[in-house]
């Protein structure tokens, strides 16, 4: 652990002084802005609403775009962690010194991870916090908490896998250019591609392994109303969810496995 801290914090401070980072992060900040402005135009059209509309339409709202900038950075810090530091020579370099390999991987991994908690906390705050100001609080602010606070660890936890992804291709591909292709390809076979009605004719319930992004919104509403949805009980949610949630760990834990073992045997 001793190892693994120093490389997390150097990890952690490289990546924030990227200006990519910046640009991505400023651009959903706006989003959630905007979104939060316009909340007090566009929440009172769902009124009268049995579910609370400050969940179900204003947090909800952002959802797709939250996920979807996070999974950019997520992947983009993913591939830098190994693939640029390899391209540069600095990652022969850090090899070199007396260090455990294992404490170079997971102590990158340990400082990109958090550095996606905390764009993750600080997207979700600001969009709860402009719907507070434009709009209005939820009916219920115990239960709207439990809900923000389980709803930004699905999002960091998808974070995490997109890196994890990330990280394995930064391994296994030695090329920086073919990593990038090969990184935005799936990137936009994620999220721009429709993809759900083949998936399922084809694998059936299998599909969920293939994609992250059916399996991320299939734990936000596993059977219908979901997360966000008050008239579900976050008890029956959690319940419905629960075989979802532990694929989604189980595939996070995998990939973060092979990903290790493919950079615990490079000669680089």
């Amino acid at each position: 652990m001793s190892g693994v801290l120093p490389i997390a914090m150097n990890e952690f401070s490289r990546i924030m002084r990227q200006p990519i980072i910046l640009v991505i992060a400023a651009i959903l900040f706006l989003i959630l802005l905007i979104n939060g402005a316009s909340s007090a135009q566009v929440i009172p059209e769902f009124l009268p609403d049995k579910d609370d509309v400050f969940l179900k339409v204003g947090v909800s709202n952002t959802t797709y775009y939250t996920s979807l900038f996070l999974s950019v950075v997520s992947m983009f810090i993913g591939v830098l962690s190994i693939a640029e530091e390899r391209s540069r020579g600095t990652l022969r370099v850090l090899l070199t010194k007396p260090v455990f390999r294992k404490d170079v991987f997971f102590g990158k991994f340990l400082g990109i991870s958090m550095l996606l908690l905390i764009l993750t906390v600080t997207s979700v705050t600001l969009c709860v916090s402009a719907i507070l100001i434009f709009y209005g609080g939820p009916l219920s602010l115990q239960d709207a908490l439990v809900r923000l606070s389980t709803y930004t660890l699905l999002i960091f936890l998808n974070c995490v896998l997109t890196m994890a992804i990330a990280m394995l291709i930064g391994v296994a591909v030695k090329n920086i250019l073919g990593i990038l292709m090969l990184a935005g390809s799936l990137l936009c076979f994620e999220w721009f591609i429709s993809i759900e009605d083949w998936l399922s004719s084809l694998l059936g319930s299998l599909k969920y392994i293939i994609s992250q992004r059916m399996l991320f919104f299939t734990i936000m509403g596993p059977t219908g109303p979901g997360l966000l949805h008050t008239t579900m009980p976050y008890q029956v949610w959690l319940e419905d969810a629960a075989p979802y949630i532990t694929a989604f760990l189980l595939e996070i834990i995998v990939v973060l496995v092979l990903a290790f073992l493919a950079f615990n045997g490079d000669d680089e």
